[in-house]
């Protein structure tokens, strides 16, 4: 294109009004979707890295060969940097030959806890689940590894933007025991917990 052409292509352009008009349309359009699409990711990540995010913890297992109902420790706690506000949660405990994935997905809730909850950053909270008392073959069998506790459940809660939030978790004991006579006798402390396979999630 030579010199006089463009000038004259631009002349032709600047002197039709309705393709400024859209031109300026498009332009003030395309800034408007940019800007709405940054505002939007920007209080998407602030969300996320301000709101609550409240999961479980293992604890220990105490009682496994003291004649007393076994007993299962579960820590919950916040760590998020702000509170989650009406923390609802259940557990469950049960002995059992190593489930399958299958199986270990529908374990379910477990039983619910009363009362509500507001779990503040860095707080700790302990749900203590008890079960009927193991006969010395059941303790037996779950140091074997022939027999398994599994301690799972749900928690629910909401974050200070609204939004309703939730986490699953799932826990595994069995072999060698800890011994704490102050304390039930024969158990397990946290790090023997291993994490099941299904029932670990959250949002």
């Amino acid at each position: 294109m030579t010199e006089d052409k463009l000038k004259k292509w631009l002349l032709a352009f600047l002197e039709a009004p309705n393709l400024i008009a859209i031109f300026l349309f498009l332009a003030t359009l395309a800034l408007y979707l940019a800007t709405r699409s940054l505002v939007g990711e920007t209080k998407n990540a602030s969300e996320q890295q301000l709101r609550a995010y409240i999961q479980a913890s293992p604890g220990e297992i105490y009682n496994l060969k003291s004649g007393a109902k076994l007993e299962a420790y579960i820590r919950i706690s916040n760590s998020g940097q702000t509170p989650g506000n009406d923390v609802r949660r259940w557990a469950g405990i049960k002995i059992s030959k190593p489930l399958t994935i299958d199986a270990i997905a529908e374990l379910g809730r477990g039983d619910r806890e009363e009362g509500e909850l507001v779990s503040m950053p860095r707080q700790e909270h302990v749900i203590i689940r008890p079960l009927g008392t193991p006969t010395t073959d059941e303790a037996d069998a779950i140091i074997h590894g022939d027999q398994r506790i599994y301690v799972f459940g749900r928690i629910e809660y909401v974050d200070i933007f609204g939004q309703p939030r939730a986490s699953e978790f799932c826990f595994t004991y069995f072999g060698e025991v800890q011994d704490w006579p102050q304390n039930g006798g024969p158990g397990y402390n946290n790090t023997q917990a291993r994490y099941c396979e299904k029932h670990n999630s959250a949002n």
